[in-house]
């Protein structure tokens, strides 16, 4: 018996150690730029950030930069043009609509600068959060190129420390996708092949 509470106790410790390690190294972090917790990746393109900015707003173009999302269908086209503040849209995981999923709108757009969107609806996740939100961010560098970030982060209140637990876990994979995809649309934009795009 003294054995068996032995493991337990050691088993206790080591997901305690694992829950900091989690915590501590994930991409979820406080980013000094903003001042708040983001997930973050960046790429410098060789194209104005204007053009960019423009080939980002046209969801059609998503399945050819994206590694995650096969297609984004515009739900008010009628109404607001997509790519548009109060823009809404959605994502799907598949060509066939079904499986993984989720909404967007658009809430905050300045021309060639920023893009913000709001995610909600989702289906078929394994975990997921309110008030999750994502930007494309272009920043005009000196010598005529554009920065462009992905970020992720929760809108409004601070996350309680479950929602940051599960951020923090979906944060390393989030961050995977963000990378091969600012690396993608830098490919296209520098009118180069985009490889981890879907095809």
């Amino acid at each position: 018996m003294t054995k068996l509470i032995k493991y337990i106790l050691i088993g206790i410790t080591g997901l305690i150690v694992a829950v900091f390690a989690l915590l501590i190294f994930s991409p979820y972090a406080l980013q000094k730029a903003s001042g708040k917790r983001e997930i973050v990746n960046s790429a410098i393109i060789e194209a104005d950030p204007d053009s960019v900015f423009s080939y980002l707003g046209n969801s059609a173009n998503a399945s050819k930069w994206s590694v995650y999302v096969q297609q984004i269908q515009p739900l008010n086209p009628d109404s607001i043009s997509d790519g548009l503040s109060g823009s809404r849209r959605r994502c799907y995981c598949s060509l066939d609509q079904n499986g993984t999923r989720w909404d967007e709108t658009v809430t905050e757009v300045i021309q060639g600068k920023k893009r913000q969107l709001i995610c909600y609806n989702f289906k078929n996740f394994l975990l997921t959060t309110d008030r999750l939100t994502t930007e494309q961010r272009y920043e005009n560098q000196p010598d005529g190129t554009c920065r462009l970030t992905f970020s992720l982060f929760v809108r409004g209140e601070a996350p309680s420390w479950f929602e940051t637990l599960k951020i923090c876990i979906a944060s390393y994979r989030i961050h995977s996708i963000f990378r091969q995809n600012v690396e993608n649309v830098k490919a296209i934009c520098e009118c180069r092949s985009a490889p981890n795009a879907h095809e």
